[in-house]
């Protein structure tokens, strides 16, 4: 799916512009335009990315899943690289991570967000725009700082589902303890979130844990 939001002052939010109006779109230095690449093979994306006269290595490196976070300054735009997680809990072998990619193109008004699979935070932040305007007109930087924001949101969910695992760990380690190595062991095999969840949350469990036993 390919969808957008074109914002011009003093005029309706335009939604869905053709590709090939996007070039002209972004020529009214006033305006605002966020494209959306969902799901799309690059044999669709990379003539819309072509249109923004990205370098073709940032191209390339939209169009591939395998990067870690970060930012490359392009002059006139930024590339930046973000992660996103969904975690499954399922019978056989405890706890299961989904990394995923979000590539991002910031430039002076427009911003491009392409991924392979659905991603709320961003449906949260285009319906927020269509309910307010002011998102986009305090500018793109702003449209990208809500984005991140909402991105960063969707982690809390996931570590309150690792919280109430560790506190579930917590009482067997005391009521149950012939069956807490499995369970732990399920739950430290899940790697390590880009946001440091479990890092953190170990850290302060272990804090709490170390308190209970010498108390």
């Amino acid at each position: 799916m390919i969808r957008s939001l074109y914002f011009t002052p003093k005029h309706p939010l335009s939604e869905n512009l053709p590709p090939d109006d996007f070039p002209v779109a972004i020529r009214n230095r006033n305006s605002l335009l966020w494209v959306d690449c969902s799901g799309e093979p690059p044999a669709t994306c990379e003539p819309i990315l072509k249109q923004f006269n990205f370098h073709p290595l940032a191209i390339d490196d939209a169009l591939l899943e395998t990067h870690s976070p970060k930012i490359d300054d392009w002059g006139e735009y930024l590339y930046i690289v973000l992660n996103y997680m969904n975690l499954h809990r399922n019978q056989q072998n405890g706890w299961e991570i989904e990394v995923d990619e979000v590539d991002i193109f910031l430039g002076p008004n427009y911003v491009i967000t392409h991924h392979d699979y659905p991603l709320p935070a961003l449906d949260e932040t285009w319906a927020a725009c269509h309910r307010d305007l002011r998102n986009f007109r305090a500018g793109a930087d702003h449209l990208l700082y809500k984005i991140m924001d909402n991105i960063v949101a969707g982690y809390m969910p996931l570590v309150e589902t690792i919280d109430q695992a560790i506190d579930e760990i917590e009482d067997e380690i005391f009521e149950r303890p012939a069956r807490t190595p499995w369970n732990v062991s399920s739950l430290s095999n899940a790697p390590c979130s880009p946001c440091g969840a479990f890092c953190c949350l170990s850290a302060r469990r272990s804090t709490n844990w170390h308190a209970t036993i010498t108390a």
